[in-house]
């Protein structure tokens, strides 16, 4: 009979036991299960008494280059998954699939996953939100006509502020009940006149690439 394929991890699988040390879960969730446990380290092998049975010697060990561990007085052995699936089966009672522990230890620690259904099977996945499609760079039309454009939104936006501008600082003369109208429509007509020749100015600067700062714009007013 021939012997069955070992399973590989999935990218899930892989991810979990990358970021997730069996030190780090023994120390978060193990460690004050039972009295005599001894914290374990992710910088060397170690070891401690085993948190599943009665232990007295340290039976339960840790390799740091392999990501694995093992107890040799109960035979439990593996990556991190398999420990929090002990520990659930440990504290239920009841058979947990390696499917529910990984779930559930997505959980906590916070590891977003989706389920991902193909016609072939459904497999827990990374849930990473998708990549935005990289923008390409413009040509040298798309560039000029993008220059262009800004510069026509300069043009616009200092047209606007000068105009408004300019009629704020003329607004208390210009409605003073105390002038007379042959003053008040000269004084209109030289409002015109000046914000047309500040506008045009604005036009001429930005034409030639000049920046005009608002302290420049007062300059017109």
């Amino acid at each position: 009979m021939a012997n069955k394929k070992k399973k590989g991890l999935t990218s899930l699988e892989k991810y979990v036991i990358d970021k997730i040390s069996v030190p780090q879960y023994f120390n978060d969730y193990l460690y004050n299960t039972k009295p005599g446990l001894t914290k374990l380290t992710d910088s060397c092998d170690c070891s401690s008494i085993c948190p599943f049975h009665d232990d007295v010697n340290p039976s339960f060990r840790f390799w740091k280059s392999k990501k694995f561990f093992i107890c040799f007085g109960c035979s439990i052995s593996g990556d991190v998954i398999n420990l929090h699936r002990k520990a659930l089966q440990h504290k239920s009672h009841k058979a947990i699939s390696r499917a529910e522990a990984l779930k559930d230890l997505c959980r906590l620690y916070n590891i977003p996953i989706k389920l991902e259904k193909t016609a072939v099977k459904s497999e827990l996945v990374l849930d990473v939100p998708d990549k935005k499609p990289e923008e390409k760079p413009l040509n040298a039309f798309q560039q000029a006509r993008k220059s262009l454009d800004m510069q026509s939104a300069v043009v616009e936006h200092r047209k606007h502020f000068t105009l408004d501008k300019f009629i704020a600082t003329n607004q208390r003369i210009l409605h003073n009940p105390n002038i007379s109208e042959d003053i008040r429509i000269a004084e209109y007509a030289e409002l015109d006149l000046r914000a047309c020749i500040a506008c045009s100015l604005v036009e001429e600067q930005v034409k030639s690439a000049q920046q005009l700062s608002d302290k420049e714009l007062e300059g017109y007013l």
